[in-house]
């Protein structure tokens, strides 16, 4: 018998076993005591050097697990995303990071003590990436992800890849939608020194429910939820 889109995507996802706890074992460095330190200087910077504001805070209210999706302007997106939001969210927020963060010795200790990542090599094993997120969102945690998958040549949002989509629909979870809008100003791709006093606005929309793009939808054509999910999510982030 011929697989069904969903039965590959769950058989790759594993949402049929039981998730992985191991999964945040990466996340427990004993770095994590630098925390305080890496967090406060980062929002003093972010604070002092920048013109830095945020919209729709109070779309972050519901309880985890969700995903967090962004467009990607620069390296240091993540540290404005983060900047307002509530310590508790914060905490329970894991993202899906490349190794490629750990080549560099001052980037693997800010990005270790920082934030909750747990790396993967993300271009190389791709489903790999997806099924770690999954296994964190069905241990009850949320995950932050980039559609785009690598950061933005210009500024513009490009095209979201349909894995988050996948996510969404077969751990049916919800999806916040964010707007980065300045860091590629801040910092764009190929340059190593932050520019100050640049515009920087982080804007979070409401929840994106998947159960309404299930209704009516055979498991064969499970593709087009993912890809209305997807779509959807990319309209919002870029009406915000």
């Amino acid at each position: 018998m011929q697989e069904t889109t969903a039965g590959y995507w769950r058989k790759h996802l594993g949402v049929e076993r039981s998730p992985d706890k191991n999964v945040f074992r990466q996340v427990k460095s004993p770095l994590r005591i630098f925390r305080p330190l890496i967090l406060g200087t980062t929002y003093f910077i972010i604070d002092k050097l920048c013109d830095y504001r945020v919209v729709g805070l109070q779309n972050l209210k519901i309880k985890p697990p969700f995903i967090l999706a962004s467009n990607h302007q620069s390296n240091l997106d993540y540290a404005f995303l983060i900047r307002k939001i509530p310590p508790e969210t914060r905490s329970n927020l894991y993202s899906i990071a490349t190794t490629w963060l750990l080549g560099n010795a001052v980037t693997q200790f800010v990005v270790k003590a920082g934030a909750n990542c747990i790396f993967v090599d993300t271009k190389a094993n791709f489903m790999e990436a997806l099924r770690v997120a999954s296994d964190v969102l069905r241990l009850g945690k949320s995950v932050f992800i980039a559609p785009e998958g690598d950061r933005s040549y210009d500024g513009s949002i490009g095209e979201f890849k349909v894995g988050v989509g996948v996510l969404a629909v077969e751990n049916n979870v919800p999806i916040i939608p964010a707007k980065i809008d300045g860091t590629f100003r801040v910092l764009p791709r190929g340059k190593f020194f932050p520019r100050v006093g640049k515009k920087v606005t982080v804007s979070f929309g409401e929840p994106l429910y998947p159960d309404k793009f299930l209704a009516g939808k055979k498991e064969e054509n499970a593709y087009y939820n993912y890809k209305a999910v997807t779509d959807e999510l990319k309209k919002r982030v870029v009406s915000l």
